[in-house]
């Protein structure tokens, strides 16, 4: 009996020294954190694992995605890099102590980047009645001008202005010395806050009527009704007269009259407003293609002809590229293709684009239109009436004030 109680408690004590000998190991704890948790292709996220443990084991870690790739990865922090797929990707962490592991998970979700100069473009592309007639006009307004120009002054001397809220975009001194009954005398940068509380269709006017024909696009970009006087106020008054001294023929004998060869073809310009909204890509465009006007957007056929060879230049004619001829190298650009299904895709977004028609009118409306979707692009002072006036038998100043 005594034999047996005394391995009894051999047997005890063993127990005892075995069960505190060996004690239970206690896993880790693990939360895994992202600082951001949406990221377009190629971006990047920093993730960081806080992890701890109550044995003070040391800690491996271990992370996975299905896509992706990780860099600076330093165990309890990574570097993870989106790919270029759409889509939501789970990332993972495993702690182990040695003996456990524990897992956390985060969710990023990939999206597509935002090409502003698409979201831009589809919305001012966007089918729309811009003539009134009950018919959806396709290509966007700058592709369906109309009659957005009006001839007043000497071309119709019973031309109402009261029919239109005039804005003129002269300076002040000029404005103050001769200006249309009622008219408003704006800048590009006042002339939205007119617009919002103008009470008739808008006919804008300048000098020569480049300008006025840049501010007008503006203008219908944001939905107001406007229009342009042609010719600007130099056909309201003799002494207002810009056009008679800078029609001329000088560039005549340099014009040519072969086939237009094929149009370039280059990538489309990248904006970067920082927005995601048409609106507000749109607003932050018309700020820059403001300030590009005020930097210098119109170049004389002088200067042009300076060297050719660093241009490319853009007829925006019909028949005429052949029948009055055209510049030197100059492609035939068919009006109403700026479209990106059309003809955007021939200018050089990294600049030195020239643009040209008949009066430089039509060409001023359509680089503001240009500009906006972040073009370099120059029109050319006057237009082919600076070239080749005595040529031209219609779309030229009459030069009315001659004796």
């Amino acid at each position: 009996m005594k034999r047996l109680f005394t391995i009894g408690v051999i047997s005890l004590f063993a127990s005892l020294v075995l069960f505190t000998g060996c004690e239970k190991n206690v896993a880790p704890t693990l939360t895994l954190e992202a600082d951001v948790v949406t990221v377009e292709f190629g971006e990047t996220v920093n993730l960081t694992a806080t992890a701890t443990d109550d044995d003070d084991d040391a800690l491996t870690y271990t992370w996975s995605a299905a896509s992706g790739t990780f860099d600076a990865i330093d165990a309890a922090t990574a570097v993870w890099t989106a790919g270029d797929v759409a889509e939501v990707v789970t990332i993972t962490c495993v702690v182990s102590d040695g003996e456990e592991e524990v897992t956390d998970t985060v969710d990023i979700t990939v999206e597509e980047p935002i090409v502003e100069f698409d979201v831009l473009t589809e919305y001012l592309e966007a089918d729309y009645d811009w003539d009134g007639n009950d018919t959806l006009d396709t290509g966007g307004y700058v592709n369906n001008l109309g009659s957005w120009i009006k001839g007043a002054g000497f071309i119709n001397p019973d031309f109402d202005y009261t029919a239109y809220t005039v804005f003129d975009l002269r300076s002040a001194g000029d404005f103050a010395i001769m200006a249309i009954d009622g008219a408003i005398n704006v800048t590009m940068g006042t002339m939205f806050d007119e617009a919002e509380i103008a009470p008739l269709p808008i006919l804008v006017t300048c000098y020569s009527g480049q300008s006025a024909s840049f501010a007008h696009m503006l203008l219908r970009l944001k939905g107001y009704e406007a229009y342009v006087m042609k010719f600007g106020m130099s056909s309201f008054d003799e002494t207002l007269d810009k056009w008679t001294y800078n029609c001329s023929n000088d560039y005549a004998a340099d014009f040519v009259f072969d086939a237009s060869p094929a149009l370039p073809t280059f990538d489309f310009p990248v904006l970067d407003t920082g927005f995601e909204t048409a609106e507000e890509i749109l607003d932050a465009r018309i700020d820059a293609a403001i300030t590009a006007w005020s930097a210098g957007m119109l170049i004389t056929a002088t200067d042009l002809y300076a060297d050719l060879t660093l241009y490319n230049i853009m007829n925006y004619w019909g028949d005429d590229y052949t029948h009055y001829g055209h510049i030197d190298g100059a492609y035939q650009l068919i009006p109403a293709t700026l479209t990106v299904g059309g003809n955007l895709s021939a200018f050089d977004p990294t600049g030195d684009n020239i643009f040209y028609c008949y009066t430089g009118q039509t060409a001023a409306a359509s680089i503001a239109y240009l500009a906006v979707l972040g073009y370099d692009v120059k029109s050319i002072k006057f237009g082919a009436n600076a070239m080749i006036w005595d040529e031209m038998s219609g779309h030229k100043w009459s030069k009315p004030y001659e004796d």
